[in-house]
């Protein structure tokens, strides 16, 4: 298995994790340019504002997140903050010493997030705008050394892409056009599918 944590991931980014409220958060400002104050966010998913404000300062805390700026609203400061570190979980040392109910929320508000993400491209025809662009997804089976060389695969992938991002970067910089680009890695034990009714029954 591919130790991702060598790859400049913080293991405190899983500690920050385990509740699906900062997995949200974490998610929507690692948008590129993204940045929400406490009080914004909390009007935007409609919860109360001492709760947003508190998974605000935990992910500072975790060193996560960063303020960018401070505003003097109604007698206090309402701050701004962006991403520093992207909302990235897979198969590291770090995240398999989370428990598994832990794993689970924190898979299915990242997965939730990364849909939300992929409803809003094709809402604003980015399928139809790069016909290059790739959305797939499969069932298959494997075995034991399958799975192992499978997840091995999609390591190495992440890091290729982390290179890629990392190269754009540089010529941006330089004076190249840049726009936002939403991936997604999985892989995941599926489960099984039982037959319905009397598999022995006469076909109809």
């Amino acid at each position: 298995m591919a130790d991702l944590d060598d790859w400049g991931i913080d293991p405190s980014l899983f500690l920050a994790m385990s509740h699906p409220l900062r997995v949200q958060i974490l998610g929507d400002l690692s948008i590129p340019g993204a940045v929400w104050s406490p009080s914004d966010y909390a009007e935007e998913i409609r919860q109360p504002l001492s709760n947003v404000a508190y998974h605000f300062r935990a992910l500072l805390k975790f060193d996560l997140v960063e303020v960018i700026e401070e505003k003097p609203v109604r007698g206090s400061m309402e701050h701004f903050y962006r991403a520093k570190k992207s909302a990235l979980f897979t198969n590291t040392p770090a995240w398999e010493k989370l428990p598994g109910i832990a794993r689970t929320s924190v898979a299915a508000e990242a997965w939730g997030g990364y849909m939300g993400a992929g409803r809003k491209a094709i809402e604003a025809g980015a399928f139809d705008k790069r016909p290059d662009a790739n959305f797939s997804w499969g069932t298959m089976r494997v075995d034991e050394q399958g799975w192992t060389d499978l997840q091995a695969s999609l390591a190495r992938t992440l890091r290729e892409m982390f290179d890629i991002g990392k190269e754009s970067e540089k010529r941006i910089d330089a004076g190249a056009e840049g726009f936002n680009a939403t991936y997604g890695l999985g892989g995941f034990e599926s489960p099984s599918v039982e037959p319905e009714g009397d598999e022995d029954a006469p076909l109809p």
